[in-house]
């Protein structure tokens, strides 16, 4: 494929004001100028080294350099000195924008990463109206479409950084365009640094509606309303008479058909609690564990089964997300698989699932889909009594105090893992069954919420991105400050920095030819 063509750049794609120039950036900065000869300096002396880490691609600062002595920074290094602008050339760190000007350098040098382009602005141009230029992301798309590979790395060539076009306005009007673009992006960039704080804001807002509600403060005037609602021991009572019952039942028919009678199960009795361990709860609250008010708590397979093109969705820890479970990518097993696999864990809609192992264990959502799919043992499966909410337990179970207790049981190994029978033991307060549907209402309405400022913000966020550039698009076209009919123009400018560099270029071979006739003499 044919790489794009320099020569078709288009110069003037739009048209500049008065007292502005089109050019190449090459006609009016040094790019990658030659390295000047230290070996003479004191080798010893500090100076600023800038690995491509130390530019930060946000705010196109140098934020961490490393003070090196000269003969350590200078080898095999890219060289710099103040007010230069620094640029990367290779991907992904050109697109994202990493680029600054080299201030404060300890004794005026700096060196870099060979992957950077350095510009050098001669007196006549701003190095901050050339750092603006090259961060508009329409300078780093055309950089992109002039790529060139070497040894598999993408590089912005030099002839691209040349013969780029350069919208060159007159001295003056570049301090009136950096001192406005200065003041207008710090207003920018304060509006995006309070958007930044706002979603650990609403993470706390959740946390502290999930310990509001199991906690039973979220609704207290609903109790103060409503003060003859059946209490939560008598809904303990039913399940564990239901339970008993359903056992009996199993042993009579065991005996009628002259079988070993069933085992008793151990969530048939309901954990005994002090009451001082209501710490301040409703009264007509009651304290459980997961297993008592569970009808399974399990996991999915452990083997690693045969995967399918296409089948039955087999997920995996991956799959569940903080509010749902996700079919975007799964693996597949045959119906048969999946058969097997649903005898002992059967996921359905209502169903709670616990990530058990890996980087988000602990993470809980509930299956809100009748889809039939299968579930890897990365994930724990909860199926709630049908006299419980399961909406209200998932909230608990996503309280901070719960998580803090998956966590403590997680361990601090590298692969983190929680376990079925720590999870059966987990307790927590149950409140009466209508107190939880008024819970899990309330809590759905408050979240909602929360999900409407986060959306706000994301949009905010993205205005403000898109404001950035399109500030930078306006000063370059010449339209964010007015101009000075009596500014010197830039084509003077740009006659007298080429003046200067033919003059600097003759100097430079007359001193070539000189030395060369004392070396011949």
């Amino acid at each position: 494929m044919a790489e794009p063509s320099l020569e078709k750049e288009i110069e003037g794609a739009y048209v500049v004001p008065d007292g502005w120039i089109w050019c190449k950036l090459g006609e009016v900065c040094e790019n990658n100028p030659k390295s000047t000869n230290l070996s003479d300096f004191d080798q010893s002396l500090p100076t600023t080294f800038v690995p491509m880490t130390a530019v930060d691609q946000i705010e196109g600062t140098i934020k961490t350099p490393e003070i090196l002595p000269l003969g350590k920074a200078r080898k095999g290094h890219t060289q710099f000195i103040e007010n230069d602008v620094i640029f990367a050339r290779i991907t992904p760190c050109m697109e994202n924008g990493k680029a600054a000007i080299a201030k404060n350098l300890e004794n005026g040098l700096g060196f870099g990463s060979t992957e950077f382009h350095v510009i050098r602005p001669p007196d006549e141009i701003l190095p901050e109206y050339i750092f603006y230029f090259i961060r508009q992301v329409s300078f780093r798309n055309k950089a992109s479409a002039h790529f060139t590979s070497t040894v598999g790395q993408m590089r912005v060539p030099k002839a691209f950084m040349l013969a780029a076009s350069f919208p060159f306005p007159p001295l003056n009007e570049q301090h009136r365009i950096v001192a406005k673009l200065e003041t207008l992006l710090a207003q920018v960039n304060r509006s995006k640094d309070h958007l930044v704080n706002v979603p650990p804001l609403i993470k706390r807002f959740r946390q502290s509606v999930l310990a509001a509600a199991c906690s039973g403060r979220l609704t207290e005037d609903w109790r103060r309303e409503h003060p003859d609602v059946e209490p939560a021991s008598e809904l303990l009572n039913r399940i564990r008479e239901e339970r008993i019952q359903r056992y009996e039942e199993e042993c009579r028919k065991a005996e009628a058909e002259g079988r070993r009678k069933p085992k008793k199960p151990k969530n048939i009795e309901l954990k005994k609690y002090e009451t001082n361990e209501m710490n301040g709860v409703p009264i007509n609250w009651a304290f459980v564990n997961l297993d008592f008010i569970s009808t399974k708590v399990t996991d999915g397979e452990h083997l690693r089964p045969n995967v399918t093109p296409k089948g039955i969705p087999f997920l995996s820890a991956k799959d569940v997300r903080d509010d749902e479970i996700s079919f975007e990518n799964p693996l597949y097993v045959s119906k048969a698989d999946s058969m097997k696999f649903r005898a002992r864990c059967n996921p359905e809609k209502g169903d709670i699932l616990i990530v058990s192992r890996g980087a988000t264990v602990g993470r809980t959502c509930i299956v809100n889909t009748a889809k039939e799919f299968c579930l890897l043992g990365s994930v724990i499966l909860i199926k709630v009594v049908y006299l419980v909410l399961s909406k209200y337990v998932l909230f608990t179970v996503k309280s901070l105090e719960v998580q803090k207790k998956l966590d403590d049981m997680s361990g601090s190994t590298a692969q983190q893992a929680i376990y079925l029978k720590d999870v059966k033991k987990l307790d927590f307060f149950l409140p009466p069954l209508s107190e939880q549907h008024e819970i899990a209402k309330r809590v759905e309405t408050l979240f909602h919420f929360a999900d409407e400022v986060e959306q706000r913000v994301a949009a905010a966020t993205t205005h403000t991105n898109y404001l950035t550039q399109s500030l930078l698009a306006r000063a370059f076209r010449g339209e964010l400050v007015p101009q000075d009919p009596s500014d010197e123009p830039a084509s003077v400018l740009l006659e007298r920095i080429k003046q200067a560099r033919a003059e600097l270029k003759a100097k430079k071979m007359q001193k070539g030819i000189s030395k060369t006739m004392l070396d011949f003499n």
